[in-house]
């Protein structure tokens, strides 16, 4: 059997629901702010990290596209 975190990466909770009788099992995390919500942005690829990922059946269904690594911004 397969142990899944509680919480996600910033510490809050994941949300889990089924529907069709469990048939349809999702995993949310709420981002970054705990909260549901916002809507990731169009293209949206790294940051902003507020939006929600989501797996639904084990494939994602709300999250970044998948692009070539992004080096992080250089801090001046």
């Amino acid at each position: 059997m397969l142990i899944i975190p509680t919480a996600d990466a910033w510490g809050n909770p994941y949300a889990y629901t089924t529907e069709s009788g469990a048939t349809i099992c999702t995993l949310t995390s709420n981002g970054s702010d705990g909260a549901a919500g916002p809507a990731p942005p169009p293209g949206w690829v790294n940051a902003p990290y507020e939006p929600d990922l989501s797996i639904t059946n084990g494939a994602f269904t709300q999250a970044p596209q998948i692009t070539a690594a992004v080096e992080p911004p250089i801090k001046k």
